[in-house]
């Protein structure tokens, strides 16, 4: 096609298929194995196994203060890797505090979502494993930054070839819930110490010294991030994970674990595809601004739209047609709520998946006070939702409510970024 073909006359492609190439493989192991996971773990074990990713994909996010998308921005390397160590900083320090938080609080916490407290053991494990999150993070927006795209994409598939591994044998073991949170902390910890190695041996310069006063410059130099990145994207966290911590807390386990689960595999496209290519996508837009091509950078976001929806059409309708069927045959009868809950839940991701570069943009073009206000907006229509389902006695109306919030959302804030562009564009010809 004519705008696929515009796209690949760049290194751009390249880049986007070696890290599409690499996630692909990693994601396809825990799909091709999802099956026999699923047959091994039960609804109430993805239940916990949800309520513990929702938590430390929150903490990863917060511990940062949000200072590793501007690992990109700095010209000069060196200010780059003071940003890395800032964040990373941060990061240790942070997870100390939320450590003690927890040991105090353990009980109620689990009280919050319906776990019995002899099982609240796992809650001393999130703020470690939170950790390991960030750290992957942070390094992998400075290999993102140097092109090192096959050291990301490798890494991807020893992270997820470690945790398929792990759910298996710890399933066969019988471990239940626990298996699963085990899995995720052994694969996100191993991540980690294979990103910081190779960071420590190849990325730092012959001289390098790693000083205060530079890591206080650049603390307030990129001051906005902590000021408005990380609040924008702790409510968008925290909205993000919403639906799975509030199923768990006003249904069922089985509920929250069939919806966890569908939310789980139908993810899969944006992790394989929307990730990787908004990574990649972010670096070629930021150049593109830097230079002020802001024709070339509106066109190649309308192209990136186009080839990401021809991507996801074919299997949305399949999956908005024969969910339930589908996931009773592949993952087992115990599933089949399962794909009930995607069959509604695939409208939303087809259109989150074509959007998934979009909000780099917003950091590129200085934006990131819009992403605070949609923030608030996302979080309060997701617990609005889910609560008036609640409150009705009937999930599905939630469910549904908040699919169409979601699509309506999205659409609006891609057109604040259209509109945003046209006016530099506008400007840019006075």
């Amino acid at each position: 096609m004519k705008f696929s073909g515009k796209i690949a006359s760049s290194e751009f492609l390249i880049n986007t298929a070696t890290l599409i190439g690499g996630t692909s493989i990693a994601q396809v192991l825990p799909l091709i194995f999802a099956p026999l996971i699923s047959r091994l773990f039960s609804t109430d074990d993805f239940s916990v196994y949800g309520v513990f990713v929702s938590i430390y994909a929150i903490l990863g996010t917060v511990i940062t203060l949000r200072y590793e998308p501007a690992v990109m921005l700095p010209d000069d390397d060196r200010k780059s890797l003071d940003v890395v160590f800032l964040s990373l900083f941060s990061s240790l320090l942070l997870t100390i505090l939320f450590f003690v938080i927890v040991v105090l609080f353990k009980y109620p916490i689990a009280g919050l979502f319906n776990i019995e407290r002899t099982d609240a053991f796992w809650l001393i494990l999130v703020p470690p494993a939170a950790f390991f999150l960030a750290a992957n993070n942070i390094l992998i927006t400075w290999f993102n930054r140097k092109k090192q795209y096959k050291t990301i994409s490798a890494n991807r598939i020893v992270r997820n070839g470690l945790l398929t591994g792990s759910n298996i044998g710890l399933g066969f073991a019988k471990t239940g819930f626990f298996g699963l949170i085990l899995s995720q902390i052994i694969s996100d910890c191993i991540a980690a110490l294979y990103y910081l190695s190779v960071f420590f041996r190849k990325a730092l310069p012959s001289g390098f010294t790693l000083k205060k006063k530079n890591l206080i410059a650049v603390g307030s130099e990129y001051r906005d991030f902590p000021k408005f990145v990380l609040p924008s994207t702790f409510v968008d966290t925290v909205s993000a994970q919403l639906p799975i911590l509030l199923i768990a807390a006003l249904y069922s386990k089985e509920l929250s674990g069939s919806y966890f689960f569908a939310f789980r595999i139908l993810a899969i496209p944006i992790a394989v595809i929307g990730s990787a290519f908004a990574q990649t996508f972010y670096q070629k837009f930021v150049a593109s601004v830097h230079s002020s091509d802001f024709e070339g950078a509106l066109r190649f976001m309308k192209r990136s739209w186009l080839l990401l929806a021809s991507i996801i059409i074919v299997p949305a309708l399949l999956l908005l047609g024969a969910g339930e069927p589908l996931f009773a045959f592949i993952f087992g009868n115990e599933w089949t709520e399962s794909g009930k809950i995607a069959s509604v839940l695939i409208l939303y991701i087809m259109f989150a998946f074509v959007s998934s570069p979009t909000s780099t943009t917003y950091i590129a073009l200085g934006m990131q006070k819009y992403n605070l206000i949609f923030s608030l907006i996302v979080i309060s229509y997701r617990f609005l939702a889910i609560y008036t389902g609640y409150l009705m006695n009937n999930f599905y109306l939630g469910l549904y409510m908040l699919v169409c919030c979601e699509m309506l959302e999205i659409v609006i804030y891609n057109a604040v970024v259209y509109k945003k562009m046209k006016q530099l564009i506008q400007s840019n010809k006075q």
